[in-house]
């Protein structure tokens, strides 16, 4: 298994170079992600700051969802040219230049979808870019618990600071309604495609044998996600075809897949959230596929560890709407580095 334990964290590039540099490098997430909260909240008056911020123990906190609602704190359309700035710069310090693109991508598709269902006498007003919700929860800190939250329709992504060397980076949600434009500007525009194909050019390369256990008869394709809003990160046992029934190029494959998704962050978290995969091993992953294999058949697949799963769904409107999702079995909004937090902070009498 050495072989692909090497390439677990040399995939992609960017990742094992923020590997080497992590130790050096990790306060530094929490510090810029800090001062870049601390920015956005200098460029709001008192009114807004009283809306955009929530005590960290609210229950909104763990209150996640990725369809049309109206959400706790401040939209896009109230925010000015100054503040819309310092939140980018806030995105940026939790997501890569990809992981960027991609919720610019999300937005832009509500735009799409408010042209693909209004009429002449019916704007689809429900399909605003503008609804983009930004949430704090506690004071941006460096040294206590504080988190964030930037979610709206096919997109929420949760950020949970613990102290100066931990930042939780799930539940993390993108979706893309269409998943392939079909008409107007963005014609052959697919958000998250890539996802997709990678995971059907793995499926592509399983033997006949391989394909019974990666597919099982009893499996159906779910309408959604499984491990979506409705209920906890958990699931009784793996299902799907074990890494260790794979060949390497297969498994190197799966493991790319992960790599793939957590590139959606910056080096640093990414190196992060992955490390516990990492030191559980390849072998301990499952990767399990319900559904056609064409592009426009409905199809389900997740990739799960010990401690994760990271799944995508293309089932609705004729197998054009992708929703994809990663979960942390133990550290979800920060539960894991929490406790581990106030256990170090009673040890310390503080």
């Amino acid at each position: 298994m050495v072989a692909p334990m090497r390439r677990w964290v040399a995939v992609v590039p960017f990742v094992l170079l923020a590997g080497l540099l992590f130790a050096a490098r990790r306060a530094d997430v929490n510090g810029e992600m800090t001062r870049a909260a601390q920015a956005l909240l200098v460029e709001l008056d008192a009114k807004q700051i009283e809306r955009l911020e929530l005590p960290f123990g609210d229950r909104y906190r763990r209150d996640w969802h990725f369809v049309p609602r109206e959400r706790r704190g401040l939209p896009l359309a109230e925010l000015g040219p100054e503040a819309r700035g310092r939140l980018r710069k806030l995105l940026a310090t939790a997501l890569s230049e990809r992981g960027l693109r991609r919720v610019d991508g999300i937005v832009e598709l509500e735009g799409v979808l408010r042209d693909l269902e209004s009429t002449p006498t019916n704007l689809a007003l429900g399909r605003d870019p503008e609804r983009y919700t930004i949430t704090l929860f506690g004071k941006p800190s460096e040294k206590e618990p504080w988190a964030w939250r930037y979610e709206g329709h096919h997109l929420s992504l949760s950020f949970t600071s613990v102290g100066p060397d931990r930042v939780a980076v799930t539940p993390f949600f993108f979706g893309a309604s269409p998943a392939r434009v079909a008409k107007g500007p963005s014609t052959g525009k697919r958000v998250l495609g890539e996802e997709e194909d990678a995971a059907r050019a793995i499926v592509r390369s399983f033997d006949e044998e391989q394909r019974k256990e990666v597919s099982p008869a009893e499996f159906a394709v779910p309408s959604d996600v499984v491990l979506g809003p409705q209920r906890g990160a958990s699931f009784q046992k793996p299902s799907g075809l074990p890494a260790t029934s794979m060949s390497e190029p297969q498994r190197i494959a799966v493991a790319s897949l992960v790599e793939l998704y957590a590139s959606n962050l910056q080096p640093e978290l990414a190196t992060s959230a992955l490390a516990r995969a990492r030191d559980e091993g390849v072998e301990t992953l499952h990767f399990l596929w319900v559904g056609g294999l064409e592009e426009g058949e409905p199809h389900y697949w997740r990739v799960q560890g010990k401690s994760f799963a990271i799944e995508l769904d293309n089932t609705q409107d004729g197998a054009n709407h992708v929703h994809t999702l990663w979960r942390d079995f133990k550290n979800d909004f920060g539960e894991d580095d929490l406790a581990r937090h106030y256990a170090e902070e009673h040890e310390d009498g503080r």
